[in-house]
């Protein structure tokens, strides 16, 4: 199962007082146990003031004001004209309720990109992703950093890339 599949099976269900609500927070514990020693692995790999951020801050309960995906190319500097591709980056600018300035944050050298929402119908489309509720940073298979991020709405963002800036 996709982690953040099962990170919003585990959020839905400790809203419950029931038997299954009290698991779940359980289970969430253990959860946010491994996504903290994901993220201390990448101590290094990410700017230092990324890094600071995500260690002792949390973007929960912001809201995403934009995406932009950035894949440009530019021209040679030495006088002939080749063009060159520049990787592809993606800006996200995300504005919390307990500040007044946003946070934009930079991935470079974005290798995957995959934004799923769990709209069932067309009219949920139309809902967007409500609050930043969780998310994570790890590294993939292939050793480049990954961030999975899980709106309230459920809608899941994920990202794998070289370079994070803050």
């Amino acid at each position: 199962m996709k982690f953040t599949s099962a990170v919003h099976e585990f959020w839905c269900a400790i809203q419950e007082p029931d038997k299954k609500g009290r698991e779940a927070a359980r289970k969430w514990e253990t959860v946010s146990q491994e996504a903290r020693e994901s993220l201390a692995r990448l101590e290094g790999r990410l700017s230092n003031p990324a890094f600071r951020f995500f260690t002792t801050s949390s973007f929960h309960d912001g809201f995403v004001e934009s995406i932009k995906v950035v894949d440009r190319k530019t021209q040679s500097t030495r006088g002939n004209t080749r063009w060159w591709r520049l990787p592809t980056s993606v800006e996200i600018l995300i504005r919390h309720p307990d500040t007044s300035a946003p946070w934009t944050l930079t991935y470079k050298k974005v290798a995957h990109l995959a934004l799923e929402t769990l709209a069932s119908d067309p009219h949920d489309a139309d809902r967007g992703f409500f609050e930043w509720g969780y998310d994570r940073l790890s590294t993939d298979k292939q050793g480049m950093i990954r961030h999975e991020i899980l709106f309230s709405s459920g809608t899941s963002l994920e990202l794998s890339f070289e370079q994070l800036t803050l």
